[in-house]
């Protein structure tokens, strides 16, 4: 069986806005960012980094503050 994935772009935006620009690998999945497609935004110098296990944010730099309390949240909504 083929999986079709479809990147729903909004649905994307609006969880990284409401979530400081982090996003669990179960949430990025669900709006339509392919294995492969996570991989290369986490691929080295590229624009998603990974904070905790499964879960990532969507920006370069230094997380602040409120993108890593979110972070831990997100994770420890997966344990």
């Amino acid at each position: 069986m083929t999986r079709s994935h479809r990147l729903d772009h909004a649905a994307l935006a609006a969880v990284l806005a409401s979530q400081y620009q982090v996003i669990t690998r179960k949430q990025a999945l669900a709006r339509g960012v392919t294995p492969s497609a996570l991989r290369q935004r986490l691929r080295t110098g590229g624009p998603w980094q990974r904070l905790l296990p499964g879960v990532f944010l969507a920006v370069t730099g230094t997380p602040t503050t409120d993108q890593r309390n979110v972070a831990a949240l997100r994770c420890a909504d997966r344990a």
